[in-house]
Parts: structure tokens; C-alpha cells; sequence
């Protein structure tokens, strides 16, 4: 099949086979690849490429995790909390730093990831109440600034 130009019923098979030449490198490497969103214009077409490390990815995501919970308010064994939002019940999984407003990473009961804003999610695991409460307005000091 020769094509002309792209468009999106094109890119519906496409991908599909994208995706399963992507699983046979990725079986031969042990790692997990998948094809990202794909932008087209008529000629040419962009995609990026998600490649992961399979060897103990658990626990990768764990220590990294564990590494930035003290940043967003959350401790290292909050890694793996579920909560429940929209009706769906969510795993914490990541942090990721690059997005600022939304940084932390669910997967849902559902099969799909989500992301959330860190405040959010202490609260929902209750986290946020206790950092509250821990705060005790009697210790805080007020200095005038001449």
C-alpha cells in the first residue's frame, strides 16, 4: 500500500502495526515501548516513542518515589496508596517533577493512568489532615519587619 498523504483513518492501522513492531523489539530487549500521540500534517508525521526498563521496574518507581515524596508533602510508603475519585479506585504510582500543576501518577481500577495535583491526593489519603493537625499554630511566631 502506497500512500499519498496522511490522515487518521491511515494512522488507525498504522498504529496498530506501529505498536506491534514496537513489542517485538521490546520482547527482544526485555524493556516495554509505546508509541506515543502521533501529530500529522498531509507529508510527515511525528511520534515519540516511551521505552521502560521492565528488570524490577517496581521497584525503580519506588525508590524514585521514595526519593521525591518528601518534596509534595507524602512519605515513602504512601507509594502504592489508593484512594477514590470519580468513583474509580487509584493506586499511586509516581512522582513526576516536569508537570508541575498535576505531579503525581495513579493507575486506576480501570486499566487507565491518571494525574492529580499533589494537595489533592494528601488529602484524599487523609495525609494533608494529619500534616494539619501536626502543625501546631501556638509554635508559630510573628516578627515585625522594620
Amino acid at each position: 500500500m502506497e500512500l499519498e498523504r496522511f490522515s487518521k483513518n491511515v494512522f488507525k492501522t498504522m498504529r496498530t502495526n506501529i505498536q506491534f513492531d514496537l513489542d517485538k523489539i521490546a520482547d527482544k530487549y526485555g524493556i516495554s515501548l509505546r508509541l506515543g500521540n502521533i501529530s500529522y500534517q498531509n507529508y510527515s508525521f511525528t511520534s515519540k516513542i516511551e521505552g521502560k526498563i521492565l528488570k524490577g521496574s517496581a521497584n525503580i518507581e519506588k525508590e524514585e518515589f521514595a526519593k521525591l515524596a518528601s518534596e509534595y508533602g507524602f512519605k515513602p510508603e504512601d507509594y502504592g496508596a489508593t484512594f477514590r475519585s470519580g468513583g474509580k479506585v487509584h493506586t499511586i504510582y509516581a512522582i513526576k517533577t516536569r508537570n508541575r500543576k498535576y505531579p503525581i501518577l495513579t493507575k486506576c481500577s480501570d486499566g487507565k493512568g491518571y494525574k492529580f495535583e499533589a494537595m489533592r491526593v494528601l488529602k484524599a489519603i487523609g495525609r494533608l489532615k494529619k500534616m494539619m493537625d501536626s502543625m501546631d499554630a501556638s509554635n508559630i511566631t510573628i516578627e515585625e519587619v522594620a
